[in-house]
């Protein structure tokens, strides 16, 4: 995770009396989240495999929701697709995934929703983080993610 501050300016809203411009420093790390795989994800297709795909959000770091490509009829999809994320410092940040079997005919099937605190992470370390997928259905399905170039930016 990468740290930075930028600068804000702000005016005031229809204030022409003050002149001054307001700055604002603002921490934030950059996160760049690659998602490599899922095993043994349990189909809900009766004639086929799972066709995976995962969204991803940080509602703390942008209104953005990420989804990576359709992997077709495959019960062990692997996408290696990375995204980034600029993540305030300040605030509590909940990375969610939301694994999902997409359809046809019928809305996509929810697979399975995990949340990942990010505090968690070491600044500066790349790691390799394995959740449990539905747990119920299939003990041993894991959901691979890659955590890269967590970086801090502090700029003033």
């Amino acid at each position: 995770m990468e740290e930075r501050s930028t600068t804000q300016q702000t005016h005031p809203s229809e204030d022409k009396s003050r002149k001054k411009i307001k700055k604002v420093a603002v921490s934030y790390w950059t996160l760049n989240v690659t998602i490599l795989r899922a095993e043994s994800v349990c189909s809900s297709d009766y004639f086929s495999e799972s066709d995976c795909y995962v969204i991803l959000t940080l509602p703390t770091a942008t209104a953005t929701t990420y989804r990576t490509a359709t992997v077709m009829n495959n019960n062990k999809p692997e996408w290696n697709e990375t995204f980034t994320f600029r993540v305030p410092t300040k605030v509590k940040n909940i990375l969610e995934f939301m694994l999902y079997d997409e359809d046809t005919w019928s809305p996509d099937d929810l697979i399975s929703r995990l949340q990942f605190d990010i505090k968690n992470l070491t600044i500066g370390q790349k790691e390799t983080k394995e959740f449990v997928v539905h747990a119920e259905a299939a003990p041993f399905s894991a959901l691979d993610v890659d955590v890269r170039n967590l970086q801090s930016h502090d700029c003033k």
